[in-house]
């Protein structure tokens, strides 16, 4: 048996490519684990910039270091990883910063990092730093490596005291100059304020120093202080602008008051006035003339307010107040003891009522009593202005102000009035509009004085015009009357509605009526009178307009039209006319009137009907001439749009400066023509335009025998000519500037415009 190698060669074949393979799987895997242990190894050192590649087990080394022996130590530790057989490396130093910087600043919503860190690694961490710190706010990164970091646990601790007393402030940056910080801006609030001068003065991290700052307390407004007098306390409350100041202040309240407990309660805060400084010094000087009191500033404004011992003490204290503050406005309300007053004889007091204020004067012996008599007058006029010009005396009578009091209820029930105190007397004088009260305040007058003063009383009855109202009742004759226009008063109101229902119990009561404040005794009577008189009546009205009652309409017997013209005539009130217009209507008559009524209304809806019918025929005919012409309108949009597309992917051309179309022109021609054809009822526009070539006569001519040419070749061959017109508008509607050859050519062309009929 024969042996052939070419069966040997082909078996080969096969096992040479798993060979290969196999040796390139496993050349992959051992570069996948040198490289994966050498990055483990390269971090266990601290040294993550460095990155490996492996070529079999050949290694290379490429990154930034961030010192100088970095490289070195890089290179050590890959090549100490069993399996790698040689090393190198192509790294390169980064860039040196001296002095190393680095910041922080917050403005609005945005946190911005500049300046250097050291690695990558570094770099996330300060992040997760200002991350943490800013929670709600935006990073903006635009922090760069380089060398040059001091020691790694200082510098972020640094960092990260740094960013916490930035997040107090309302807005600012803080900064490290290698270890040394400087912080600056204004504090949210007080309790960040505080919090941040706090840490820097007494919780700096070990290590760092504080070379600058500038956290600046948050303005506050209105700018409020205040010194309060309180027995042997001092209390300082408000805000000053920095440390000196409440020092200051602090100072002169414990040599003003030596022997006072000084209570501070000063915040720090920026927006103070200028000058505060003297004020606060100058309110504590003219608290210590004072036996109890306070200071209190807003702004630009100044009070003081206390006991003094006298009135001179008191002037004193506000006219230096005012030298100290002279930029400022300052009130002042400082009480003193003030003299007894002088006696007077007769002691009189009045008291009147004029209709917009209550004006009282005379005498009161001291201020309590003058603010019990206040009261007792504004309790029983609330809604009026009491004008007081009551001076101080004695020699009062023992029992006045029960007198006063007793005057006060009656001069209350009045329109208008008063009453004098003339020691034990007291005259009462007014007027009213309610008759009854003329004879009843008399004797209650005397009634509530209960002996405490001798009383009189001269009261005139002062009746108010008639209300010139109108108001009207109207009755259908069926089922509805109608009350409306004006009315007294809502009780009025009421009343008549009730009396309508009364008078007309089978109809319907609609109230319309609108009350215009007013009184009257009579009004509501002449009101009543008319309605009662309306119920006699078929149908009709009664009007009540300026003092004057009109009655009129349907009666259905002589009868009931003399009664209720005698009734009207008997019962109308005093200072009121009254008058009637009644017809007579026996029932055949509106028997009568009814049946000309309903065939004048079978008319009128006979003719109704057939105006209703025509109507509806001209409308479905509107509707379908509507309907036909949105069809046109459609029709021709879709020819337009149709003609258009046709006329643009075809050719339309003519022979040179004539219009003579060329034989190239028919195939588009054709198309255009089996469109207009499609669409009947169309109206085409053929519209020829030129390029600025030649003169415009000469052009707008052209472009008119070009137009013409069409038309002809369409009308031609099918197309209708009376639905075609032909027009030129030459060099006029250029749809490209004739700056050049392609752009004259694109103005030369024939358009199509397709309308509804």
């Amino acid at each position: 048996m024969r042996c052939n190698p070419w069966r040997w060669l082909w078996g080969l074949i096969p096992i040479a490519i798993l060979t290969f393979l196999t040796v390139q799987w496993e050349h992959e895997r051992i570069e996948r684990d040198l490289a994966q242990r050498s990055e483990t190894a390269l971090k266990a050192a601290g040294l993550q910039w460095a990155v490996t590649a492996f070529d079999g087990r050949d290694g290379l080394i490429t990154g930034q270091a961030a010192t100088d022996d970095a490289p070195v130590r890089a290179l050590k530790v890959v090549r100490d990883v069993w399996g790698v057989r040689i090393s190198d490396q192509r790294t390169r130093l980064l860039q040196l910063i001296e002095p190393y910087l680095w910041s922080a600043a917050f403005r609005g919503s945005r946190v911005k990092l500049a300046g250097y860190v050291p690695s990558d690694d570094i770099r996330t961490t300060i992040l997760g730093i200002a991350k943490a710190t800013f929670p709600n706010r935006s990073i903006d990164d635009r922090l760069e490596l380089a060398r040059g970091a001091p020691d790694n646990n200082i510098w972020l601790g640094g960092i990260g005291f740094g960013m916490k007393q930035l997040s107090e402030l309302k807005d600012g940056s803080v900064s490290l100059k290698d270890i040394g910080l400087s912080i600056e801006g204004e504090a949210a609030d007080l309790p960040g304020y505080k919090s941040v001068k706090g840490a820097l003065r007494n919780h700096m991290p070990a290590g760092v120093t504080l070379v600058a700052e500038n956290v600046t307390p948050p303005a506050v407004s209105p700018f409020t202080w205040a010194a309060r007098r309180k027995g042997n306390q001092i209390q300082l409350e408000g805000f000053v602008t920095d440390e000196t100041l409440r020092e200051q202040i602090f100072s002169h309240a414990k040599k003003t008051f030596p022997r006072s407990a000084i209570v501070d309660r000063m915040e720090w805060a920026t927006g103070a006035p200028a000058g505060m400084a003297g004020v606060a010094r100058s309110a504590l000087d003219q608290l210590a003339q004072l036996k109890n009191g306070e200071v209190t500033l807003s702004d630009r404004s100044v009070n003081i307010a206390g006991e003094a011992s006298d009135q001179p003490t008191a002037v004193k204290a506000v006219e230096a107040l005012r030298q100290a503050a002279k930029d400022y406005k300052v009130t002042e309300a400082i009480t003193y003891p003030k003299p007894a007053p002088a006696p007077v004889s007769p002691y009189i007091i009045k008291i009147e009522n004029t209709g917009s204020s209550i004006d009282v004067t005379g005498h009161v012996p001291n201020d309590a009593a003058r603010g019990q008599l206040m009261s007792a007058i504004r309790a029983r006029f609330p809604n009026l202005n009491v004008r007081d010009a009551l001076e101080l005396a004695s020699g009062e009578p023992a029992s006045w102000l029960s007198c006063a009091d007793a005057g006060l209820n009656e001069l209350a029930r009045l329109d208008k009035g008063g009453f004098t105190i003339t020691d034990t007397k007291l005259a009462l004088a007014g007027t009213t509009r309610d008759e009854a009260l003329v004879e009843k305040i008399p004797g209650e007058l005397r009634t509530t004085a209960n002996r405490s003063c001798e009383t009189s009383a001269e009261i005139t009855y002062d009746a108010p015009p008639e209300p010139e109202l109108v108001w009207r009742a109207a009755y259908d004759g069926k089922s509805t009357l109608v009350i409306e226009g004006d009315v007294i008063d809502a009780r009025t109101r009421a009343a008549l509605v009730q009396a309508a229902t009364r008078y007309f119990p089978n109809a319907q009561i609609q109230d319309r009526m609108r009350i215009v404040a007013n009184r009257s005794v009579k009004w509501p009577v002449a009101a009543e009178l008319g309605l009662k008189m309306l119920s006699l009546l078929r149908q009709g009205e009664a009007v009540l307009s300026h003092l004057e009652l009109l009655v009129r309409g349907e009666a259905k017997d002589a009868a009931v039209q003399t009664t209720v013209r005698e009734q009207i005539t008997r019962g109308i009130p005093k200072g009121y006319a009254a008058r009637d217009l009644i017809d007579v209507r026996s029932d055949s008559m509106i028997w009568a009137e009814q049946e000309a009524k309903r065939k004048a209304a079978e008319q009128a809806a006979k003719e109704k009907a057939d105006a209703e019918a025509a109507a509806k025929q001209r409308s479905e005919a509107a509707a379908k001439l509507t309907v036909e012409k949105q069809k046109r309108k459609e029709e021709a949009s879709t020819c337009q749009r149709m003609m258009r597309e046709v006329a643009t992917s075809g050719t339309i051309m003519f022979d040179w400066a004539s219009a003579n179309l060329n034989s190239s022109s028919r195939p588009t021609l054709d198309k255009l023509a089996e469109v207009a054809r499609a669409c009947p009822t169309a109206k085409i526009e053929i519209e020829g335009h030129t390029d600025a070539e030649g003169t415009p006569e000469r052009n707008k001519n052209l472009s008119e025998r070009r137009a013409r040419a069409v038309y002809d070749y369409l009308a031609k061959v099918g197309v209708g000519s009376e639905r075609l017109s032909a027009v030129g508008y030459g060099e006029t509607q250029p749809i490209a500037p004739n700056d050049t050859a392609a752009n004259r050519a694109k103005n030369r062309r024939i358009e199509f415009t397709v309308t509804a009929e």
